[in-house]
């Protein structure tokens, strides 16, 4: 079955989720939407397809199967909303939605739509993670106690995406970054989050009022078992972003490094520790796995529902980190 998509925004992923479609195979871009005017000539530059300023217009004219959705976080509620309404398939770059409003409409939206919807969980495929998978499921870790992970980031893509430093329209730290990991916390332990306390704050850019740079947040989850996340703007300009995953098990424990890194090691009682470094090459993607989904086609990773559930857990965690207090995470 082929595909005809479209592209909603080439920001940050943008140009990532056209050729996760196109590796998917038997499918075509045919158009893009972009808002902004500059970067709609830079798309005409690069692009050989109609461009459009309006992603309605487009749709309407277009009626593709399938739309990347990479435009500016808080315009991406809209976008999605316009899909499902016509039926459009959706990959959207992850947060999906950055208002717990805006999620509780995607997802009714859903319930009525035909259209399948993924959010670009981009670490499910990474090499190191997908390995870990296997080695959890295999039982290798014994029965999972706990997580620490530490995502941080430098933020020179402020340069490039003004919107970011406004957290109305961002997101903040928590929403931004930390869904990766509590997305992968789910993978792995098949447990759902029952509660969140969590904190934000400022301590870098004094030239952004009201940007918080810096978060940590302590997940429950019906398992029994607490996941601690770290996520920050903060790491120095021109050094790596060494993000760590340390999963820890009755038998075992893992750390993985990755984005400017690609390793993992593991080991268990009485047995030596093994380092395997991956390549940067990712076989799979989150645009990928959508479309076997859509052609009803397998192995699929994620779905429309852990998008959702992914989302709500950070959404509550940043909202725990206003009101300074625990929330209780309802499905």
């Amino acid at each position: 079955m082929r595909l005809r998509f479209a592209a909603i925004g080439i920001h940050i992923h943008g140009p990532g989720s056209i050729q996760e479609i196109l590796a998917a195979g038997d499918t075509e871009l045919v158009g893009i939407a972009e808002s902004d005017p500059q970067r709609r000539e830079e798309i005409a530059r690069q692009y050989t397809v109609p461009i459009y300023a309006d992603h309605d217009e487009m749709l309407d004219a277009l009626k593709p199967d399938l739309a990347t959705i990479c435009n500016a976080h808080y315009e991406k509620a809209g976008a999605i909303l316009s899909c499902l309404a016509r039926n459009v398939h959706v990959l959207v770059d992850k947060p999906a939605v950055i208002e717990l409003d805006d999620l509780a409409r995607v997802e009714q939206a859903l319930r009525t739509s035909a259209s399948e919807l993924q959010m670009m969980v981009t670490e499910r495929f990474c090499p190191p993670f997908v390995r870990l998978k296997e080695l959890v499921d295999s039982g290798f870790l014994g029965e999972i106690a706990g997580c620490v992970a530490t995502r941080p980031h430098e933020f020179a893509l402020a340069e490039r995406e003004p919107w970011m430093v406004d957290e109305s329209k961002e997101g903040g730290p928590i929403v931004d970054l930390m869904i990766h990991d509590i997305d992968l916390v789910r993978w792995y332990t098949g447990a759902e989050v029952q509660s969140v306390t969590a904190h934000q704050l400022k301590r870098g850019w004094p030239q952004y009022p009201g940007f918080n740079d810096v978060a940590h947040a302590m997940f429950a989850l019906d398992s029994g078992i607490v996941a601690t996340l770290e996520a920050d703007w903060l790491t120095p300009r021109a050094t790596p972003w060494d993000c760590r995953f340390f999963l820890t098990g009755t038998e075992g424990a893992a750390e993985v490094r990755s984005l400017h890194f690609s390793d993992l090691l593991y080991w268990r009682h009485e047995e030596p520790r093994v380092h395997v470094q991956f390549g940067r090459n990712r076989p799979d993607s989150s645009g990928q796995d959508l479309v076997r989904r859509i052609r009803g086609q397998t192995p699929v990773t994620a779905t429309a529902q852990d998008a959702i559930t992914s989302t709500r857990a950070v959404l509550l965690a940043r909202e725990a980190a206003r009101r300074g207090e625990t929330l209780t995470v309802q499905a």
